[in-house]
């Protein structure tokens, strides 16, 4: 996982083992390390510009339909190269008119492997899987569970989990310790000791640098480690629409190490380490790129992306928790600054240009999820909520079961009435009132009904209405 620049918790990412392990005891894994010392330093790191392409063609077909290809029609991809039919296809699936747009963020603890649990992930428009490499479960693989999801949907989006800047050392090995064991690719200080920004996992950081020597194939951990997601995930198969990167980050969070291999260590907010840091994940997702070009990529970001290294390489972008938690960009930055991000972001993607907006709130905070899912509806996003923070099961909400239709105006930045914001759809309104702003009761211009519901039928009552009144924090659904 990777969250926003400004107060931190750790929190349970995505990868085997993270979620069950936290209360064992931590091992002092630099003691265990193997010494290592300091190379000399390396030759200048060469970053090749990568420059944001903007859509050069793309024909809309608002005729309602669902299946891919009957929304948007695209041209071309990041880099400027003509897209694949079936990537054209993925982009107009992502972009099919209808809203909400559902999504799951889902871990390898979630019962995939059980028909109960698929006919609930499918429920969703798209689903983020983190299935580590090897899983199964009743025998089902994971090119199997994403078929799964497939075949009782066939216009789900699924992808799958991958982190770059990290990896297990001594707990759950394979292929990567052996490789990163091979040729010294850990992140390591001036004393040789192993790095990470947090100990909470029991992983350890990698210097994805150009300053970190190739092997003898000419690759660098990022190229290699891409070659080696796509083997355990997605090669020889379909299925997947996108390709899930973690930890995209605007420069990585560790304590001082030694990036450069010169004897010295370097601080990570330092202007060259950062961007040499941020060269390391586009060397990733150009590899990716060549090894899949029909697959999305998404990344789980902490920035706006529009620093060179970052804009316009990913698709799509999943913003982690803007609500619920402590370290939520709303909870210490505010509704305007969260939406900002969430907004702003698609600027700087390639074509769909569609974010995910992540909410972290109770299971059964109704007001939390409400006002969640209302701010993702002032834009085109994604809407997914991970109740109480788990990504170890996929609720379902009843707005979920909401029909709005398309869009009847773009996404919205200014307030409606008395600081509360309002977006127009085909079959129905949504209101949200920030954050801060007081209680506030606004007029509708006509009458809508409230939607019926099981879960909160206090606010969810069916009652037809033409004013709403709304707490700070909170959004309200309504129907034509």
């Amino acid at each position: 996982m990777v969250v926003a620049d400004g107060p931190q918790s750790p929190f349970c990412p995505i990868d085997p083992g993270r979620c069950t392990l936290l209360g064992v005891t931590a091992v002092d894994h630099e003691s265990l390390a193997p010494p290592f010392s300091p190379l000399a330093a390396r030759a200048a790191l060469l970053l090749l510009p990568i420059l944001a392409t903007l859509l050069a063609s793309c024909e809309r077909h608002l005729s309602g339909g669902t299946e891919p290809g009957s929304a948007q029609r695209c041209g071309v991809v990041a880099g400027g190269a003509p897209a694949s039919a079936t990537l054209s296809k993925r982009m107009a699936a992502v972009q099919a008119p209808g809203f909400p747009r559902r999504a799951a963020l889902v871990v390898a603890d979630f019962n995939l492997g059980t028909a109960v649990e698929q006919a609930a992930l499918a429920k969703f428009d798209l689903a983020m899987l983190g299935l580590y490499a090897g899983w199964s479960q009743n025998g089902v693989s994971i090119q199997a569970a994403a078929q799964a999801l497939k075949t009782l949907k066939p216009s789900i989006l699924v992808g799958n989990y991958s982190i770059l800047s990290e990896a297990y050392y001594d707990t759950h090995p394979d292929a990567r310790t052996t490789k990163l064991n091979a040729m010294n690719w850990w992140l390591r200080d001036k004393a040789g000791k192993m790095v990470q920004w947090t100990s909470s996992y029991g992983a350890w950081d990698i210097n994805i640098t150009a300053w970190a020597a190739p092997d003898a194939n000419g690759q660098r951990y990022p190229q290699w480690v891409a070659d080696w997601f796509d083997s355990q995930y997605f090669a020889g198969s379909s299925v997947f629409d996108f390709w899930y990167f973690d930890n995209v980050m605007a420069h990585p969070r560790d304590r001082p190490a030694s990036w450069k291999l010169n004897g010295a260590n370097q601080n990570s907010t330092d202007a060259d380490v950062a961007s040499a840091f941020r060269a390391g994940h586009a060397a990733e997702w150009a590899e990716a790129r060549k090894l899949e070009p029909d697959m999305l990529l998404l990344g789980n970001v902490d920035s706006d992306l529009s620093s060179v290294e970052y804009k316009g390489q990913l698709n799509l972008a999943l913003l982690e928790c803007l609500t619920g938690q402590s370290w939520s960009i709303e909870t210490w930055g505010g509704w305007a600054q969260m939406m900002t991000r969430y907004i702003g972001v698609t600027a700087n993607l390639a074509p769909p240009k569609v974010a995910v907006f992540s909410a972290c709130g109770g299971a059964t905070d109704y007001a939390m999820l409400r006002y969640s899912l209302a701010s993702a509806l002032m834009g085109d996003g994604y809407f997914a909520y991970s109740g109480n923070g788990s990504y170890s099961s996929a609720p379902w909400y009843d707005e979920f079961n909401v029909n709005l239709g398309a869009a009847l105006q773009p996404a919205v930045t200014a307030a409606y009435q008395k600081g509360v914001y309002r977006r127009d759809f085909q079959n129905g309104i949504v209101l949200v009132n920030p954050g801060g702003n007081g209680r506030q009761t606004v007029t509708l211009g006509g009458t809508f009904h409230k939607i019926v519901g099981t879960q909160d039928p206090a606010t969810n009552n069916g009652q037809a209405v033409s004013s709403a009144t709304l707490n700070a924090a909170d959004g309200l659904v309504l129907t034509r």
